[in-house]
């Protein structure tokens, strides 16, 4: 971990603040690793493609799921799949709905 972030912080130019975990779990122990050097720990509450695995309209269906505040994560390294056509096809329809897209860093997370 703390050479995945030493990594970032060279190709950044600055440190990562954000940690996600592989699995999406942490106890204690891992979020004080995190926290530790310098990083957040952060999760999702919307599975918006299920590992690059979910269909155009099955990523639709799942990202139409969120709330105000929602975590959406998707796997965007996969170019073969769904996921970038079933984000294009949701976000206009979010954005109707009166969902804004922000980054994690200009908000406090609880």
């Amino acid at each position: 971990m703390l050479g995945n972030h030493r990594k970032l912080e060279k190709i950044l130019g600055s440190p990562p603040h954000f940690f996600r975990s592989g699995t999406a779990f942490y106890d204690e122990v891992a979020a004080k690793i995190v926290n530790d050097i310098g990083e957040e720990p952060v999760n999702f509450d919307i599975l918006g493609d299920a590992g690059a695995t979910f269909n155009r309209n099955q990523i639709r269906n799942a990202l139409l799921k969120a709330k105000p505040g929602s975590i959406v994560i998707c796997h965007m390294n996969h170019p073969e799949k769904d996921t970038a056509e079933g984000i294009k096809l949701v976000v206009p329809e979010l954005k109707q709905m009166g969902f804004q897209f922000v980054k994690l860093i200009d908000y406090p997370l609880q």
